[in-house]
């Protein structure tokens, strides 16, 4: 019985200790403002809208890529790639393991070229 609890305990602590890998918002209702260079990553089936934060797109880290995810998803794919734009919305939980950062888009602020 004492072993018993005692793993209980365990995976009881490992559970919860493994629930902060993800990147989790403090607010998940505030907007923010997030200003970056829209790319698609990958390659077919598996590619990914971001949000690249960075300055040197030649040296694009995953650590500065946000995942788009939402109903401006489209639009930005179809419009706005390799446009550097500002975008209003909210840090969510990315629905997959490549990203530890996730953006969800309510408005596009401002475009420009690059």
């Amino acid at each position: 019985m004492y072993r018993l609890l005692i793993l209980l305990c365990a995976v009881t602590i490992l559970f919860f200790s493994g629930v902060g890998c993800a990147m989790s918002p403090k607010n998940p209702s505030e907007l923010i403002t997030i200003s970056g260079t829209i790319r698609v990553v990958g390659q077919e089936p598996f590619s990914y809208l971001v949000l690249s934060v960075g300055d040197d797109l030649s040296k694009a880290v995953k650590k500065q890529d946000y995942l788009i995810v939402g109903p401006l998803e489209k639009r930005l794919k179809g419009d706005y790639q390799w446009k550097r734009v500002k975008l209003e919305g909210m840090i969510c939980l990315s629905p997959t393991p490549e990203f530890t950062k996730c953006f969800k888009p309510s408005r596009i602020l401002s475009d420009q070229d690059q």
